[in-house]
């Protein structure tokens, strides 16, 4: 159906920013050729109150029942361009209108929350209130929202109009409009709420785009490529991309050329080797409900004489996954006219090269090499896609072949989120980084999310800073609560830590605008964390610029996105699960006794940065060879209580915590016996009828009464004979002793038959 066009009067083009900071347009106005979608539009015939605006019935909500969904719709989309309109009156000073994320349940995410506070509407926010224009209760309005949301800033204006005899007036308009939790992770508002308020004439309408301009090279030479882009408008300004689909027609855009001269890969154009001289149309085209909106361009492919080329048609051939860390041989097969010439061609026939993950560029990474067919990944090199090429020395004719980049297997904390940053993103332009290869530049704000994360992580990154204040990089949870910040203020390299405190990382006469810097930011809500920030030398060498350590981690809440400001430059982008390098093991002391428990801690840190927990961390026991002890008589837990049974002998044993990783820290401690004295042996004259001695260990100081009790018992257990040997605890020696006895033996003493026992009495 027609929207009926509200706005009377032509908004000015300087109102819209090129970055869209504000919406591209001020109520809502139908193209003439409309590929817009209208999602909602409620009007309430059976209404009990009356629309003043055009005299027709309105919804009139009931008290306090923010629940009644006036409309729940899971399938709209706000995160691009959107128009959303509605009349209304608050009954009284309770009234409330709410435009939430609705889930079947309920509210899923809270969005605007619109009120009367006195004279004036207001909107809820984080920190307070929002005015959005004087108001007075009893009377009818019409609010406006039109922007787009989950873009992690507020990209939405809300416009208030009041009527007087007929005539519509903008009371106020409120660009920068706080659509609260639905300003973040691609969130869209999908229904409307209220209480003790009217509502009437309820509209939400996709503003789609109604120009695609495609960007490509005008001329490419067969054996090349261009790489497509496009732009998309809506009465002449931009909005937000949408999806395409890409194909090539014929120069009169009739016939689609499947004949293999020219084809898509992606968004790149690629003319074979053979092409012939021709003009060809390049098609990007969006489907907008039963509409498509097409957009074209022309490219001219000039024929290629390839006559004196050594081959035609080259292929290459290898791996198609490499580690880094590792090397990799790549070969090529090369043919003439048909023929197979690759015995022909020589190795400085061949020019070897890498090509981004799009195959449009030569990559540059100083860590991606290759060198007559040998590629060469350094150990660090963030996970990536890259093109292996063979060329001719002209570079007219070439052959490639895609190798997926994996991590080293020195990368041994786990990868939450990654991006080597060559590829094409929202919000960035390519830039130099200091290894040669690309790097983002963002042209407004740019955020990367992996969800909120319960353990130790590491943001790891290389990064040049922007000479604006504030400029830098930030870590948020997934809700958009601010924890820790890394940016420029004043000239120096600063964390804020709240209101106007900052804390100095990088004093003005350190700090170096022009320098790319290596993050690694250590964080856990709740937790110590800290950062080491080093600075790249021309040569790409690093050393450490800053360490520090406790830092001020803000609202202190879990870390599940970063953000970057405009005008940052980013590349090798990683964020991991935290493992430390070292761990400390802390017994609680030099022995323990046989019988005993004792709790051993740890002390990890990272970088030289301390954490307070280590995912996944495990204990073990093991004996004087390091050997795991697996007779159950020596155990550890979960918590590092080191249980020793009561039957253990005295020995040295190690104790160890293991990270995931496999980085292990670990402490000896003897086991002694739970004995004041313990009986080792006996000593017998050469006759063979006399103990002359006792051989005991005194295990620990005791200075009291012992009392050796020397038993023979016969081979059905009835005791023999008896002697007592007393003495003191000062008369022996911690550790090894001889006692002299002087016992005979039975005459009858069977020494097959008969058992001597050893029994020691103290006085405790």
């Amino acid at each position: 159906m027609k929207i009926k066009n509200i706005l009377s009067a032509a908004i000015a083009a300087s109102m819209f920013a090129a970055s869209l900071t504000a919406p591209v347009f001020a109520d809502y106005t139908e193209p003439a050729d409309s590929y817009d979608i209208v999602r909602i539009n409620m009007s309430f015939n059976d209404g009990t109150v009356t629309n003043p605006i055009d005299n027709t019935p309105a919804l009139k909500t009931q008290a306090n029942d923010m629940q009644a969904k006036i409309f729940y719709d899971t399938s709209i989309d706000t995160s691009k361009e959107f128009f959303f309109t509605f009349d209304f009156c608050f009954d009284n000073e309770n009234g409330r209108i709410e435009i939430p994320k609705y889930k079947s349940s309920g509210v899923d995410k809270v969005g605007p929350q619109i009120k009367c506070l006195g004279t004036k509407l207001v909107t809820e926010t984080s920190k307070g209130v929002q005015e959005l224009g004087d108001f007075t209760i009893g009377q009818w309005y019409t609010g406006e929202i039109e922007g787009r949301t989950g873009a992690g800033v507020q990209y939405t204006t809300f416009r208030l109009y009041s009527y007087n005899d007929g005539t519509k007036t903008l009371i106020q308009e409120t660009p920068g409009f706080d659509m609260r939790n639905l300003a973040s992770e691609n969130r869209s508002l999908n229904g409307i709420g209220g209480h003790d308020v009217s509502l009437d004439n309820i509209k939400l309408i996709s503003e789609n785009p109604d120009t695609i301009t495609i960007t490509a090279d005008d001329e490419v030479n067969a054996g090349q490529q261009t790489a497509a882009d496009y732009t998309m408008t809506r009465l002449g300004e931009t909005v937000t991309k949408y999806a395409v689909t890409w194909s090539l027609y014929d120069e009169n855009n009739e016939n689609e050329i499947t004949d293999g001269s020219v084809t898509m890969e992606g968004s790149t154009v690629v003319a074979n080797i053979t092409s012939p001289a021709q003009t060809v149309t390049l098609r990007a085209e969006a489907v907008f409900g039963d509409k498509t909106l097409t957009g074209a361009k022309q490219i001219t492919i000039n024929a290629v004489d390839t006559g004196d080329e050594i081959f035609d048609t080259i292929s290459v051939s290898g791996s198609e996954a490499v580690k880094a860390g590792t090397n990799e041989i790549y070969s090529f097969q090369a043919f003439k006219a048909g023929a197979d010439v690759t015995q022909q061609v020589a190795d400085e026939d061949i020019v070897w090269s890498v090509y981004n993950c799009a195959n449009q560029k030569p990559v540059g990474n100083k860590g991606i090499t290759i060198e007559n067919g040998m590629l060469t990944v350094a150990d660090d090199v963030i996970a990536q896609t890259v093109y292996i090429r063979a060329a001719s020395t002209s570079g007219k004719v070439f052959g490639s072949k895609n190798v997926d980049i994996s991590f080293s297997d020195n990368q041994k904390e786990a990868v939450i989120k990654y991006d080597a940053c060559e590829t094409e993103l929202a919000n960035t332009v390519f830039a130099a980084s200091w290894d040669g290869s690309a790097a983002y530049q963002t042209t407004d704000t740019v955020q990367f999310t992996f969800g909120d994360q319960t353990a130790y992580t590491v943001t790891d990154l290389d990064i040049k800073f922007p000479e604006t204040e504030s400029g830098g990089l930030t870590l948020y949870n997934n809700n958009g609560s601010e924890n820790s910040n890394i940016r420029y203020h004043s000239g120096t390299l600063s964390q804020q830590t709240g209101g106007s405190s900052w804390t100095t990382i990088l004093p003005a006469e350190n700090f170096d605008a022009d320098a790319w810097y290596h993050i690694e930011f250590l964080y856990m809500n709740g937790a110590t964390s800290g950062y080491n920030v080093y600075k790249y030398d021309s040569d790409g060498n690093k050393t450490l610029a800053a360490e520090m350590k406790n830092v001020n981690r803000r609202n202190d809440k879990p870390y599940g996105k970063i953000g970057f400001s405009s005008g940052v430059t980013i590349d090798n982008f990683k964020v991991v699960t935290a493992s430390p390098d070292s761990i400390e093991i802390n017994a609680p002391g030099q022995y323990m006794f046989a019988g005993e428990e004792s709790e051993f801690t740890y002390t990890a840190s990272r970088k030289g940065h301390v954490m307070q927990s280590v995912p996944g961390l495990t204990w073990s026991a093991l004996d004087a060879e390091k050997l795991p002890i697996l007779d159950g008589l020596v155990k550890v837990n979960a918590d590092g209580i080191v249980s020793v049974d009561a039957m253990v002998k005295p020995q040295t044993i190690t104790i160890r915590a293991t990270a995931a990783d496999g980085t292990f820290g670990e402490a000896e401690i003897t086991i002694q016996s739970s004995e004041i004295i313990t009986v080792t042996n006996i000593g017998i004259n050469e006759a063979g009828d006399k103990i002359v001695r006792i051989y005991a260990n005194k295990n620990f100081y005791y200075n009291d009464d012992i009392a050796f009790i020397i038993a023979i018992y016969d081979g059905d257990g009835y005791m023999k004979s008896v002697k007592i040997i007393k003495t003191f605890g000062d008369r022996l020696n911690i550790d090894a002793n001889e006692v002299a006895v002087d016992f005979n033996l039975p005459d009858d003493f069977n020494s097959a038959a008969d058992t001597v026992s050893v029994m020691v009495w103290t006085a405790f």
